[in-house]
């Protein structure tokens, strides 16, 4: 019962999400340009039909994907199927939190919470390239402040993985700009140190190589099938540290058994 309470939370959680997905990233002409590979042509959209005014049951679960169908809700979304999409995830995400951290309400809160604001900037990152700071900073704050809170954490893990989150790709970040390559840009690390602060150093480097492994495998499907360009790393790296957040420590445990 409680598991498939979280599973309606979430799917209204997940209507308030796809409205910061469509409202938080600064995204101009220019960029919805480039983003649907129209480089060079500016488009007809003024400013105001990138993001019209929304009726109350647009951010309802499912009623979302119908306004969505009626008339899209911003330029450069991918289509209505991502509003279902969000939701469903949270909804997804919002079951774990319950399952993983069962008989733990804090655990089930914050996981839950972190959750939805990782789906969210997953879908910003993966439609517009950009994780604003409005929402990965302050994240990685709350992170820190919860993480001696954890009962998966000793006090000081969550200290030591945004740590080491932050220093992880910033070396890439500083020697891209002075290449002047976009291998991966700052909101990446800031996203990487936000992760750390929730799962800590450890569950860090297993979802950070989840992460890459997925995004490499899907980096080379695109390579052979001829689309060429910078891929979001944000949605990979979500991926991998939702992932170590609810089964890494059964990963962990069944590597060593399988090691030892």
């Amino acid at each position: 019962m409680g598991a498939a309470l979280m599973v309606v939370l979430g799917l209204f959680v997940g209507g308030i999400a796809n409205v910061a997905v469509d409202r938080l990233p600064p995204v101009t002409d220019e960029d919805i340009a480039a983003l649907h590979g129209e480089r060079g042509r500016r488009t007809r959209r003024r400013p105001g039909d990138r993001r019209r005014p929304l009726a109350w049951w647009e951010v309802l679960p499912i009623l979302s994907f119908f306004g969505a169908v009626r008339r899209p809700r911003v330029a450069w979304s991918n289509g209505p199927l991502r509003y279902p999409a969000v939701e469903a995830a949270a909804a997804g995400a919002f079951a774990l939190s319950w399952l993983r951290f069962d008989g733990e309400p804090f655990g089930i809160g914050a996981s839950a919470a972190f959750a939805a604001v990782l789906i969210a900037l997953a879908f910003m990152d993966f439609e517009t390239r950009y994780l604003p700071d409005v929402v990965v900073i302050p994240m990685g704050v709350a992170a820190l402040i919860v993480s001696p809170f954890w009962t998966h954490l000793v006090w000081w893990e969550g200290l030591a993985g945004a740590g080491i989150g932050f220093c992880i790709f910033l070396p890439i970040v500083w020697i891209s700009e002075r290449l002047g390559r976009e291998w991966m840009g700052g909101g990446d690390v800031k996203l990487l140190a936000a992760l750390g602060g929730i799962v800590g150093w450890q569950m860090l480097l297993l979802g950070m190589y989840l992460g890459v492994l997925v995004g490499g495998v899907v980096a080379v499907v695109l390579f052979v099938a001829g689309r060429r360009g910078v891929i979001a790393y944000g949605p990979y790296l979500i991926l991998g540290g939702l992932a170590a957040l609810y089964y890494g420590r059964a990963v962990l445990d069944w590597v060593i058994g399988s090691t030892g």
